[in-house]
């Protein structure tokens, strides 16, 4: 059976919650933002897609946020200033609901501190086309459905571990967006994808 999530079970899971702490010595910082929004009886979450014309991660999929500023009172603000600035939903059009745990990806040598919010359904959407190629409204249910998760195998002298991937819609998520959508799922939806068998790394 396929699982579901709805807005009022985000608000009683993650209400209030505080990140453990957390920081890569000598890494960079982010804020982002997972924003949940209901659309037709459906809980649903709001992505970007990144511009090709972008000098990092160029064409993929994530959450709006991006590298904190000197001026951000702190990650929470620059998470909230970079959805603003990237598709123009305003800090205060924001029910934050709480911090996810950090994460760090040696590859750019950022440590990223995600938050959830609840928005209203999106509307006239001020995107920045220097930044974002498309705004996408994954279904959640779609993203619990097993069928559309897999894990793989990047373990190497350069990697640990696995690379999750969801596909929905033929949009594929994948890399630090999977992985937080992932441990946000492992710990609001309890058994949606347990253990998944890792498969090897494709070479696609």
């Amino acid at each position: 059976m396929n699982r579901t999530l709805t807005a009022a079970e985000l608000r009683a899971k993650l209400g209030g919650r505080r990140r453990a702490a957390f920081r890569a010595r000598a890494s960079r910082e982010a804020g982002v933002l997972a924003p949940f929004f209901e659309r037709d009886g459906e809980l649903r979450l709001l992505l970007t897609k990144r511009s090709d014309k972008l000098k990092n991660h160029q064409g993929q999929i994530s959450f709006p946020g991006g590298r904190r500023d000197e001026a951000d009172e702190g990650l929470l603000a620059t998470a909230l200033r970079e959805t603003e600035e990237e598709i123009g939903i305003p800090p205060g059009g924001v029910e934050v609901l709480g911090e996810l745990d950090a994460v760090f990806t040696a590859v750019s040598n950022y440590t990223v501190y995600p938050v959830a919010g609840i928005i209203a359904q999106p509307a006239n959407l001020r995107v920045n086309q220097h930044e974002i190629d498309e705004v996408l409204e994954l279904r959640v249910a779609d993203l619990l459905n097993p069928s559309n998760f897999r894990a793989e195998d990047w373990s190497s002298i350069h990697h640990r571990g696995y690379v999750y991937f969801f596909e929905v819609d033929r949009h594929i998520v994948w890399g630090l967006t999977a992985h937080i959508l992932k441990t946000l799922f492992d710990e609001v939806v309890p058994g949606w994808n347990p253990k998944p068998e890792a498969q090897p790394r494709s070479q696609d």
